[in-house]
């Protein structure tokens, strides 16, 4: 027997099923966003709630403002002699670890100051400045960053941290090598412009004027040379002299400035993020409620 009951067309059979399909999803996202948005629309279809829930989040935040530790924080810029050698900033990283373990006994005895005083310290973070940012392969100069509870001990924590970082053995031997070099260096150019102020002894003694003014040597002197070499050996002397005033591994070029404003609590950080915490409730809230 004929079996004459209607045919359904495949076809249609995919288009119905994709449809479905996609009415499902846009119910899923429509439940989603729904869940996400609510402490939103709670908030700000509620002027009651917002009201509230801005009075709550400023006199909580005005309260920790008041309440809670000040921490100052102040920045100085020093620049490395050698700019290859990194060997500074794990001096700084290891400083910075002990200063957030609240390690202050260590902390002070690298520091070469009063525990009491290491304990006021929170953070000494670092940031390098390179000469070429995108490149990142020569140091300019390196900003520390201090965190204390106290606003007026950041000048002797400067001098601490640029002594702990040049007293190190690393640094130290790399001194005293500069320094032996241009105490060297100094002692050879003073011995040669003691034999060229004998040569313009000499030159001086043998010297006769003539009868028009001018002058007959008795040696071969050329009495040009000499001048210009004594006054060559002079700069050069005043130059390594120089040198000596500034031979240490690190040179402070921005000096730390201590702020009165703490860097934390502050109101402006506080009260956003209790405003946040608020949304974050209402969320859970609802998200149990469903």
């Amino acid at each position: 027997m004929e079996d004459n009951s209607p045919k359904r067309n495949s076809f249609n059979d995919d288009e119905f099923d994709i449809e479905l399909l996609f009415q499902k999803l846009n119910r899923i996202n429509k439940k989603i966003w729904f869940k996400l948005t609510f402490p939103f629309r709670v908030l700000f279809f509620n002027t009651k709630i917002l009201l509230i829930t801005f009075i709550m989040c400023g006199v909580i935040s005005a309260a920790l403002r008041f309440t809670l530790p000040k921490y100052y924080s102040a920045t100085f810029i020093y620049e490395p002699t050698l700019k290859s050698d990194l060997f500074h900033l794990d001096l700084l990283k290891d400083l910075d670890i002990l200063l957030k373990e609240n390690n202050s006994a260590t902390a002070s005895k690298l520091l070469s100051i009063d525990e009491n005083l290491a304990a006021k310290v929170s953070r000494a973070k670092h940031e390098v400045l390179y000469k070429n940012e995108f490149r990142k392969d020569t140091i300019a100069s390196v900003e520390v960053l201090v965190i204390a509870d106290d606003n007026t001990v950041f000048d002797t924590l400067e001098q601490a941290i640029l002594r702990y970082l040049g007293t190190s053995p690393h640094y130290k031997k790399l001194h005293d090598m500069r320094q032996a070099e241009l105490n060297t260096m100094e002692e050879k150019l003073l011995q040669d412009i003691e034999y060229n102020d004998s040569l313009k002894r000499t030159l001086a003694a043998n010297t006769t004027p003539r009868g028009n003014g001018g002058f007959v040597y008795g040696e071969p002197i050329d009495p040009v040379r000499v001048y210009e070499s004594g006054i060559n050996l002079t700069q050069k002397l005043i130059s390594i002299r120089s040198q000596k005033q500034f031979i240490n591994n690190f040179e402070l070029v921005k000096p730390v400035v201590a702020k009165n404003k703490p860097y934390f609590p502050r109101f402006i950080i506080l009260f956003p993020a209790l405003f946040g915490i608020c949304l974050i409730i209402l969320f859970v809230y609802n998200h149990k409620r469903m």
